[in-house]
């Protein structure tokens, strides 16, 4: 049996805290290569729209769940938050709204 070793090299940096802005998602191994390539575009086409970005390389993180699932995060850094979010609350008002008027009925977190 051949096994190959890979090298990696690490090195620890301190880096300041920045703006970024990412796309989330609850993914398996499987699901990770196809996802990543769709979120790093809509990340960086949402920044370019915003005239935010981006000011970096893309990244990426994981938090493993249990049960061959994890929660990915992937996105770059950005030059300011995007928002506006003081019309976040009457977003999710009309949200709500919406929901209510179709039948449907709010569940878990916004």
């Amino acid at each position: 049996m051949l096994m190959i070793m890979e090298r990696h090299d690490i090195h620890a940096e301190v880096r300041n805290a920045q703006v970024t802005a990412v796309a989330k998602a609850t993914l398996t191994v499987a699901d990770l290569p196809p996802w990543l390539g769709k979120a790093c575009a809509a990340v960086a086409e949402l920044l370019t729209a915003q005239r935010a970005g981006p000011v970096g390389p893309p990244f990426d993180r994981f938090h493993m769940l249990g049960g061959g699932r994890f929660e990915a995060e992937a996105g770059f850094p950005a030059t300011r938050p995007i928002g506006p979010y003081e019309q976040i609350k009457p977003g999710y008002a009309a949200f709500a709204s919406w929901v209510g008027q179709h039948g449907g009925k709010l569940a878990g977190d916004a």
